[in-house]
């Protein structure tokens, strides 16, 4: 993508740019499988197409279907999670591509979750809640009250669609504060959006992958998971395979959650949405690709190695999909197109992105 539409863009902003949209496209590819954390159940529904589980038919996530939510989860359409970074699309759509402030995106965001017909979760329900009991206190303003106390991967979407627009602006930190913030006020949904912020920005501009993950320690919050990810990143690419990838989350379940768990949620636990195991299965999945890659012939696909391997881990692939593919994207691996063509949502993405380009390159004449 040489250019968005007429507008010149520089190697950086297309990738970024590239980064949102892989990040729907993945979306779209993983939510046939999203969210099944019995492993068995997993290998059984893939055995036929386990090279290639991407687009899964029919969409087997046991939380949402297409019967209990008419007009959402068909085969290509997107997951309540890229349903939400849609939402954000299309009020910066509306707004030229530019992201105006915390409180106007909660009047948007009000607006667009009160007539959602799709699943809505946790930091949807209680961000409702919030402007509702903010408006019945008359209070002046609803941002950041309305943002729910939520710690969740949500927060990852955000940043990746928002820091594609603000990347070369002073602004950039701040406006993915807001974007985070106005659906999740909480402090570790902050600085672990704010940490993916700064690896796409590190990648977008040449780092290796590896080397842009250490760009993103902004506490110690992020340093840690940071270091666990890098700790348990294969050293080979022998070393690979989803036995081991579960193995190790299974593993970090029992370490996180050593007490006060059944063992069914304790086993699998680190594959949820929650910090910090969201980043590090994440931030893993795409540390291990790299190791793989280096040891392949050229022409290797990264990107569908990497999304693939989130497929088979399993979990909350959904919510890790803007690590992983904003990334791998950031860092130069392509899209795949046939997985673009199957994508519903790719025309909604790219005019987004055309408008993203033309705000960019009009704020830089300024």
């Amino acid at each position: 993508m040489g250019s968005v539409g007429s507008t010149k863009t520089t190697k950086a902003q297309r990738r970024l740019a590239e980064a949102v949209r892989g990040s729907l496209v993945a979306d779209a590819a993983c939510m046939g499988l999203h969210w099944i954390y019995d492993h068995k159940k997993l290998e059984e529904l893939v055995k036929d197409h386990v090279a290639a589980p991407e687009f899964h038919e029919p969409p087997s996530c046991p939380f949402y279907n297409s019967n209990d939510f008419p007009g959402h989860y068909a085969s290509g359409m997107p997951s309540p999670y890229g349903e939400e970074g849609l939402a954000l699309i299309d009020y910066m759509s509306e707004k030229n591509g530019n992201f105006e402030s915390g409180e106007d995106f909660a009047k948007s965001l009000f607006e667009w979750a009160q007539n959602y017909k799709g699943r809505k979760n946790h930091a949807t329900k209680a961000f409702e809640e919030n402007v509702l009991q903010l408006e019945k206190d008359g209070a002046d303003a609803w941002y950041p009250a309305c943002g729910a106390d939520d710690a969740e991967a949500n927060a990852f979407w955000k940043s990746v669609i928002v820091t594609a627009r603000y990347a070369d602006s002073p602004e950039c930190k701040e406006k993915v504060e807001q974007a985070i913030r106005t659906h999740q006020n909480h402090e570790q949904s902050v600085e672990y959006g704010l940490a993916l912020s700064k690896m796409l920005l590190a990648a977008a501009n040449g780092k290796d992958l590896r080397a842009a993950i250490k760009e993103g320690a902004l506490g110690d919050l992020s340093q840690q998971v940071i270091d666990k990810a890098e700790a348990s990143a294969i050293e080979s690419a022998a070393d690979d395979g989803t036995e081991k990838v579960v193995s190790f989350v299974t593993a970090y379940s029992n370490e996180l959650f050593a007490d006060g768990e059944p063992d069914m949620f304790r086993n699998v636990k680190a594959n949820s949405c929650g910090f910090p195991q969201s980043f590090v299965v994440g931030l893993k999945l795409c540390l291990d690709t790299e190791v793989v890659a280096a040891e392949r012939e050229e022409g290797f696909d990264k990107f569908a190695y990497a999304l693939r391997r989130n497929m088979l881990t399993g979990g909350d692939t959904c919510g890790r999909i803007p690590i992983i593919a904003g990334l791998m994207a950031a860092a130069g691996a392509s899209v795949p197109t046939e997985w673009v063509g199957k994508t519903e949502c790719i025309k909604t993405v790219d005019t987004y992105l055309e408008k993203v380009a033309k705000a960019v390159s009009k704020s830089s004449k300024v």
